[in-house]
């Protein structure tokens, strides 16, 4: 949120270009003011990026889930043909609440609603996102390293900075776990997450 909006719109571009439709690109979105925000999701759009998300508003949240769902109704308006993730964190200002507290008002609200990134710690709130509407939305886990937490909780997909970091064989670990866990084979799951582990102090990560 630093940088100016043509700064922000240049970036989208500058990405949408490198990636060439190799991987999904989904675009944050998020602003102090609520008319940006929007001019940011048309422009995402115009773009051709696969979704686009946000955080809460950080100055004056909202005081009330109702009101939040109603600022990103707007946001998500904006793109209405691009899925509209929430990026739910426990480091977000103003209102607290849990990311299923959210899903049950805006799934009603939001036609375009995707899912959510889920930063944050409780496992119990990830589980029942999950599993909310036949797990209807997808939930993107932003805990790094709580990554097999997560993992363990039902979590297929994520999102972290260190992740950006993780080389070739760190990427094979990380797929071949999730196939394992997902297969529910315990002995071959343990083998995937000694060599995934075993992996993370080449990289200088979890040491």
């Amino acid at each position: 949120m630093l940088l100016t909006l043509p700064e922000r719109m240049r970036l989208v571009d500058e990405w949408v270009t490198a990636i060439a439709g190799r991987a999904p690109l989904l675009v944050h979105v998020g602003h102090v003011c609520i008319e940006d925000s929007k001019t940011l999701a048309r422009h995402a759009a115009q773009a051709n990026v696969s979704a686009i998300s946000s955080v809460t508003p950080p100055v004056y949240a909202a005081r009330d889930a109702a009101t939040l769902v109603q600022v990103f109704h707007a946001i998500a308006s904006a793109a209405p043909n691009l899925p509209f993730y929430y990026y739910h964190s426990s480091g977000a200002p103003g209102l607290k609440l849990r990311g299923i507290e959210f899903l049950q008002m805006a799934h009603e609200v939001i036609p375009n609603l995707g899912g959510l990134k889920f930063t944050h710690e409780d496992q119990m709130d990830l589980s029942r996102c999950l599993r909310f509407a036949g797990g209807r939305y997808e939930v993107l886990y932003g805990k790094d390293e709580m990554m097999l937490g997560a993992l363990a909780t039902g979590a297929r997909g994520f999102i972290g900075g260190s992740f950006n970091l993780l080389s070739h064989w760190q990427v094979k670990f990380s797929r071949r776990l999730v196939e394992a866990i997902s297969m529910r084979r315990a002995g071959l799951t343990g083998i995937w997450l000694m060599r995934w582990r075993r992996s993370l102090p080449s990289a200088g990560y979890l040491r």
